[in-house]
């Protein structure tokens, strides 16, 4: 079924559902979902995950390049840009299932945590990697615009950036090591 506005459905073999019967998500797999008939700029997901117990699920956007652990509840902001294809591409977002245990080496793999968040004037990047590593630290609006870059040597496990200049919204914070692994996760502004 069709909208003559908004539409979301999850994407099978060509086919396109708003309700299916499936199985249960397997590890790593993504269920691609459609999009279009954007009136509006500013949109938001909301998760409901009551039955999804231990398995962890992601929202990837394709746009911005990012995988955002969702929880049960969360909302997930987001803009279109009709002006921009990629934008508003029907294929832009979709979800990806990791039914597997994070143990501690899993843990380990996390580059980068963000407190606080929201936040309001300044952003603590926490970071376990090892003091003289060099990592980019790139902040992209939600239109997908690159608004802060700084690229530095680790001299503690905390590196601070001031937002105070940055517009009540969400960004996208994304962090890339001297190794070329590379974590993404979103901040708040308010």
């Amino acid at each position: 079924m069709g909208n003559i506005d908004e539409n979301l459905a999850s994407v099978n073999e060509n086919s396109l559902f708003t309700i299916q019967r499936r199985n249960f998500p397997e590890n790593d797999e993504v269920i691609p979902l459609f999009t279009n008939n954007w009136r509006n700029q500013d949109y938001s997901f909301v998760a409901n995950l009551s039955n999804f117990g231990t398995t962890a699920v992601y929202l990837v956007d394709a746009y911005l390049g990012t995988e955002t652990l969702l929880e049960d509840g969360e909302t997930y902001s987001f803009n279109v840009d009709e002006s921009i294809s990629e934008s508003v591409d029907t294929s832009r977002f979709s979800l990806k299932f990791d039914t597997e245990t994070m143990g501690v080496e899993d843990e380990d793999k996390k580059l980068f945590s963000l407190y606080p968040n929201p936040a309001k004037e300044m952003v603590n990047i926490q970071t376990s990697l090892a003091l003289g590593t060099t990592v980019e630290v790139k902040i992209y609006n939600m239109l997908g615009q690159q608004v802060y870059t700084a690229k530095q040597e680790l001299k503690s496990p905390t590196l601070e950036v001031d937002v105070s200049a940055f517009n009540s919204g969400v960004y996208s914070v994304k962090l890339t090591d001297e190794a070329g692994n590379k974590q993404s996760t979103q901040l708040i502004k308010e």
